[in-house]
């Protein structure tokens, strides 16, 4: 009974550094805690982030990756105005006006501040040759930037000119003409000759 009681105490002893080595690795911190919920959040790209590399994919005509992002704002967040006027931009450049129509209305209904959402839906009036309503669209975009925005106040002195004129024909713009991209959510109207002249200035200056 004695060597038993021996043998115990024995063990014991030997299990006391273990235990000590486990408690200073605790205390000095050498164990990590596992992350919190909120560190792991941090890692994750938010929907402004997506919303941001849509608008970078949209500017390289990226059209596929830009609504992949656009999409994923809207799937994490709801519908948000700038997404669907990404959305919107990206159906327009395909000839898809009323699909985009559809969208910058939605934009607008969600923001009636936004300046992208009216102008991109008055270039889409303006292609469907609505002049009226693409005046009033370029209207309040230009009057919601303060009258800062340069391409509200040129798409709106055109669209004043082709509501002028009755015959369109005459309005001395061709039927054919595009747009210009004037950054991540902004559209220029000008003519075929007009975007020739700008890409043989910008071959020629690099």
């Amino acid at each position: 009974m004695v060597r038993e009681a021996k043998n115990a105490q024995r063990r014991r002893c030997a299990l006391l550094p273990s235990a000590c080595c486990v408690l200073a690795l605790l205390v000095t911190g050498c164990v990590e805690p596992p992350l919190k919920d909120h560190a792991l959040s941090k890692a994750l790209p938010t929907p402004e982030d997506h919303l941001l590399q849509g608008q970078q994919y949209l500017k390289q005509n990226d059209f596929a990756n830009a609504k992949f992002h656009f999409l994923t704002v809207i799937n994490q967040n709801g519908p948000q105005a700038e997404a669907l006027v990404g959305l919107g931009m990206i159906e327009e450049t395909q000839d898809h006006l009323f699909e985009a129509e559809r969208l910058f209305r939605r934009a607008i209904a969600i923001s009636d501040t936004s300046v992208s959402a009216y102008n991109s839906l008055g270039v889409v009036l303006f292609r469907q040759k609505n002049y009226h309503e693409a005046r009033e669209a370029f209207r309040l975009a230009f009057a919601l930037s303060s009258g800062e925005n340069g391409t509200a106040a040129y798409n709106l002195r055109l669209a004043e000119l082709a509501v002028e004129q009755s015959n369109y024909e005459q309005f001395g713009i061709p039927v054919d003409h595009q747009l210009r991209r004037m950054g991540s959510n902004e559209y220029l109207l000008q003519s075929k000759e007009a975007l020739l002249t700008a890409a043989n200035e910008q071959e020629l200056e690099e």
